[in-house]
């Protein structure tokens, strides 16, 4: 997958996330929050990407455009609200992979968290997942179970050859 960076070279890019797309607006509220953040400090923002899609998917389209643009060596800082919207596990391989390729990575938020709190964060997210996975799961189930009843139906009301 190619980075759609829209141009060549380094640049500053702000990345943001949320899980469920009932946070969307959420999202926006989180771009005016970096938007100050980064007026604060004289950044001036090259790219935003803004997306929904939880910090344990890998496969979030923006997410994997950063990396790539981060692998190229197109992105010279990346700006975060939070570290969990990037990862919310393996946020220290990024952290390498950001550093191996001259990239900062600059969090707004740097809340400390013991380790318990930490823990109880983790698990906390990790149910999330796997319940709307379970909750995804029972709706395309029942899909499924109405598609398979309106064929049969339709076959029952075929009329038949002899």
């Amino acid at each position: 997958m190619k980075p759609t960076y829209s141009s060549v070279g380094s640049k500053n890019g702000a990345y943001g996330a949320y899980l469920r797309k009932a946070q969307k607006p959420d999202l926006a509220k989180q771009r005016r929050v970096l938007e100050a953040f980064c007026t604060q400090r004289n950044i001036e923002v090259d790219e935003w990407m803004m997306e929904v899609g939880g910090g344990l998917n890998f496969k979030r389209k923006q997410f994997l455009s950063l990396v790539d643009a981060i692998v190229e060596g197109q992105v010279e800082r990346v700006i975060l609200a939070h570290q969990d919207r990037l990862a919310r596990f393996g946020y220290q391989l990024l952290v390498h992979l950001c550093q191996t390729h001259h990239c900062q990575l600059l969090v707004m938020n740097t809340e400390e968290l013991s380790p318990e709190q930490e823990v109880v964060q983790d698990l906390i997210t990790i149910t999330q997942c796997f319940s709307s996975r379970l909750y995804g799961l029972r709706n395309y189930r029942q899909a499924l179970k109405k598609a398979l009843a309106d064929d049969q139906s339709a076959q029952d009301q075929a009329p038949s050859h002899p």
